[in-house]
């Protein structure tokens, strides 16, 4: 299976109205070549055939059905059964070069489909890195999921029964294709339904009542707060609210310099990977985050905080229970989030100074948790910058003063929990990645770096690389000027990384900083 991810972006630097127009029509040009050039391979194709069928008529001629040999005679050619027989039977006639001629149709089609396609990659290319799109993907988004939130809260059974149905449909694909019992198929046959749906069970959990939910956001979130009331006293009790935070040492390093979100991204996998590992000799564990100190010219400092994950072990700070207090709506209950609390008290611990540019960057809860601190911690310490992956923050109050570079994938479900589409502005983009074919002539994305047998589900961090990446080949100048807040942020010279762990537990041990 050959795997790639195509990118759109959305949001970021603005374009004038003069802008769009121009790119606008330099997508029209290209969209009408594309046209043309396969109108003229289509007649080049039919000639082919009238060609192949004329030469069909001719099966009679040993000359014109290859069995005879040609010998050429001035204008006229003959075909001679068996020129070295006694009894050589001689026809006298003009004959053309059928082979050649199908075989020049042929070349000449598909010469012209291969300009068309490139045309329309062109197109797809200047379409995506200026956004052209943008607004009527949203509107259309917008309008589906309102209409499926309404649907779940009126006639709830309806509803889910329809979101059955399609799951049943993404089965039936899978084992239809070979791919067995598949759930991941099942999966994206809701991909369209997803955001709505999670936004109507929002409303269902809060008594918002069908119509409410035309006129607001954040439903999701609003459910997540009334959850956590009660998860997060189950989780207290059975794992403990007593923190403890201490620095370690990986016996390899995990998280180098970045000069770009690429890089960070792939210290992020590197960490995640390793602090999963079981018998690895990275020498880090789970529950893991890292901190790199940069140092200016002018002595100033600033970091790169990286956070991977939910890992869902019993005492670490990241697992399952604390994603609900995270999505919550009320700061009082996000703050509380075992994970939270972790990384600020690392962040402190590092020695992070309320003046100090700070960079973060998570996946999926890790995300979660950047998002969290970017909205609740802002008199504390100075946010620059904030990059997801498949991360559902879009209803996160982030500080204005914060620049957000979110990623997901169309289909991850994860990304889709918060139930609305990312703000758009010139401070927060969003690329959305969608899976496509890589094995054609005409695949046009990034390739993923762990290219699976089976389909699977795509919110491991290898597909949010593949889609940063593809968006990145585009040559956006929204999202170069994204990269280039990035960089800004953490100026200076890398002055080397220190890893935090924690755990949870009922002994009150407190929070120390010591080596392992």
């Amino acid at each position: 299976m050959t795997t790639q991810v195509q990118a759109t972006i959305s949001g970021g630097r603005q374009y004038s109205t003069a802008d769009k127009a121009v790119y606008g029509t330099i997508v029209t040009l290209l969209d009408d070549q594309a046209n043309s050039c396969q109108s003229a391979a289509s007649a080049w194709g039919n000639a082919q055939l009238a060609i192949e069928y004329q030469r069909s008529r001719l099966s009679w001629c040993a000359a014109a059905n290859g069995t005879g040999t040609l010998v050429v005679a001035g204008t006229s050619c003959a075909a001679v059964a068996d020129p070295t027989g006694a009894a050589a039977v001689t026809t006298t006639h003009t004959v053309l070069d059928y082979g050649t001629l199908v075989a020049q149709c042929g070349d000449a089609a598909a010469a012209l489909m291969a300009v068309a396609d490139e045309c329309e990659a062109l197109s797809s290319r200047v379409a995506r890195a200026f956004s052209l799109y943008e607004a009527a993907e949203a509107l259309s988004r917008r309008l589906v999921d309102e209409i499926v939130q309404f649907a779940a809260v009126h006639s709830p059974l309806a509803t889910f029964g329809v979101a059955g149905l399609c799951a049943l449909g993404g089965l039936a694909y899978s084992l239809a294709t070979g791919d067995g019992v598949n759930w991941t198929h099942a999966l994206n046959a809701t991909t369209w339904m997803q955001q709505g749906l999670l936004a109507g069970i929002g409303s269902l959990a809060t008594g918002r009542s069908e119509w409410a939910g035309l006129l607001a956001t954040g439903e999701t979130n609003a459910g997540a707060t009334w959850l956590a009331a009660g998860s997060s006293r189950v989780k207290n009790l059975l794992q403990g609210d007593e923190l403890t935070v201490v620095e370690v040492e990986p016996a390899t390093p995990l998280v180098g310099s970045a000069t770009g979100v690429a890089d960070a991204l792939a210290d992020l996998r590197r960490l995640g990977t390793a602090r999963l590992a079981d018998g690895d000799d990275s020498g880090v564990d789970y529950g893991t985050i890292a901190i790199s100190r940069y140092v200016a010219a002018d002595g100033t400092a600033s970091w790169l905080v990286t956070i991977p994950g939910t890992d869902g072990q019993w005492d670490s700070p990241f697992g399952w229970e604390q994603n609900l207090e995270l999505m919550s709506d009320d700061a009082s209950v996000r703050t509380q989030a075992d994970s939270y609390r972790m990384v600020v008290e690392a962040m402190r611990m590092a020695g992070i100074g309320a003046d100090d540019s700070v960079v973060l960057v998570g996946h999926s809860q890790g995300g979660i948790v950047a998002a969290a601190i970017a909205s609740d911690c802002g008199d504390e310490f100075t946010i620059s910058h904030i990059v997801t992956a498949g991360s559902p923050i879009a209803n996160h109050p982030v500080a204005d003063s914060t620049w957000v570079t979110a990623i997901e994938m169309e289909d991850e479900l994860v990304a889709a929990l918060d139930g609305d589409d990312n703000p758009s502005g010139e401070t927060w983009l969003t690329v959305r990645g969608t899976l496509v074919d890589g094995s054609t002539a005409t695949a046009s994305g990034a390739p993923v770096m762990t290219d699976p047998d089976d389909y699977e589900i795509t919110h491991w961090l290898e597909y949010h690389i593949a889609a940063y990446a593809d968006a990145t080949s585009l040559g956006s100048p929204a999202l170069a000027v994204h990269e280039q807040h990035f960089a800004e942020s953490i100026a200076g010279d890398y002055d080397g990384t220190t890893y935090y762990q924690g755990r949870m537990s009922h002994v009150e041990s407190g929070t120390t900083t010591e080596e392992e």
